[in-house]
This record gives C-alpha cells, structure tokens and sequence, in this order.
C-alpha cells in the first residue's frame, strides 16, 4: 500500500523527492483537522521555512489519530540548540538539512523505516544525532575531528558513527562534506570571494582536497560553475 505524506510548508522543491508517496500539503497546522478527515499520513513533513515550533510538534503529538506518525523536520538553515532541545522530548522525530533529505541513502531509510523495516532510535539516542548535527552546522566553517563531535555529544565515537548511520542512513563525515559542498556552492554562485578564500570559510583543508570534493559531487570544477559551464 502506498503510504501517506502530510508536507507542513511551503517548500515545493521538496515535492519530486516524495514522488513515490500519496501526498497532501497544508500551509501551517492551522489546518491539520480538515486535512485528518480523510487521510491519516504515516509521515508528517515540517518544512522548516514555515518556522518550526515546540507548540506544532506538541500539537502532533496530541493528535490521536496521528501520535506514532513518523515526523520529519527539514530545514536549510540550522535550527537552535534550545528548540533541538526541545524536539527530541518527543519520539519518532528525525531531523535533517534538505540536502541530505534528497539523498538516496537518506531517502532508502526513510522508506525502510515507514515500512517497518526499520526502527527509530530511542529517543535519547536520537537527541545525541540531532546534537551532532546542531554541532556540525554550528562549526562546518572550522577544522574539527568526528572525536569533537562526539565529545559535544558526550558519548563514545564509535557510538556516535553507529547510532549517526542508523538515524539517518549517511556516514557522519559524508553529512559533514555534503554540507560543506552545499554552503560553497552557494557561496560560489552569491559571492565575489575566491575559490581559495570560499574552500577555507567552508572548512575545507585545502584547495586541492575542496576541489577534488565538489568535482566529486557536482561533476564540475568550482570555477567551471562560477563562469556558468554547469552540465
């Protein structure tokens, strides 16, 4: 059976990754009640362009007709650490920047997961993921290790790759360089900065190591894309 959407937005980009899914999109929970007559989703998408809200989530999450509803909260720029905080008292929560959100690996564990395949991790080790990603956005411009992170956190590495992969369905790093290559891609395209000054703001470690990354991930050179030779 296909499975049910609820996309709380206005992000339409977000659209062509849920293809697969029976979809409905509602403006703010405002009208969540005229939407529940008749469809009950198995996920509930924030977009978090909306402005995301303790309140919303709680209101969710009161909803009998939709309590176990997995909920995904997509964001581009970071949420607070207070609001982060706040989220993971709630279960079946993920939390993710939209450009991991379109990624096959992310995408295949969302599947596997609203089929039951997989589970969600418990609540307080998914606070620990959605604090490693709070980290990550809050210091993707600087040099950090994954040990780091991990202390942020206050577990072990080990754990932290483990329970990272399973919330999410990437490898941590791979969540820190696709970020990286995003937040240099825009800067490319918006910014008169070099290429050199734009892989050392984007916490990269070295030109040649930032342009072997984006050729990589987007097929082109960042000076290719700069003088507008994309594919």
């Amino acid at each position: 059976m296909q499975k049910k959407v609820l996309l709380i937005g206005r992000n339409n980009s977000l659209l062509p990754i849920l293809s697969n899914y029976e979809v409905e999109v509602i403006s703010s929970v405002s009208f969540l009640d005229s939407v529940l007559f008749n469809f009950l989703p198995d996920l509930i998408i924030f977009d978090s362009l909306l402005g995301i809200s303790v309140n919303d989530i709680r209101l969710v999450r009161r909803e009998k007709r939709i309590c176990t509803a997995l909920i995904l909260i997509i964001f581009d720029s970071c949420l607070g650490e207070g609001i982060i905080t706040a989220i993971s008292q709630f279960p079946r929560i993920l939390l993710c920047h939209e450009i991991i959100a379109k990624t096959p690996n992310f995408l295949n564990k969302l599947n596997l997961i609203l089929n039951k395949s997989e589970k969600t991790l418990l609540p307080k080790s998914s606070f620990s993921v959605k604090k490693a990603i709070f980290y990550i956005h809050t210091h993707f411009s600087s040099q950090f290790t994954r040990e780091d992170v991990a202390i942020f956190c206050g577990i072990s590495e080990d754990y932290l790759s483990r329970i990272f992969r399973k919330e999410l369905g990437i490898v941590l790093w791979d969540y820190v360089i696709l970020l990286r290559l995003q937040k240099a891609r825009t800067q490319l395209l918006e910014s008169n900065s070099t290429v050199s000054e734009i892989a050392k703001e984007c916490g990269f470690s070295s030109d040649e190591y930032f342009n072997r990354m984006f050729h990589r991930h987007y097929k082109i050179s960042p000076g290719s894309l700069r003088k507008g030779l994309a594919p």
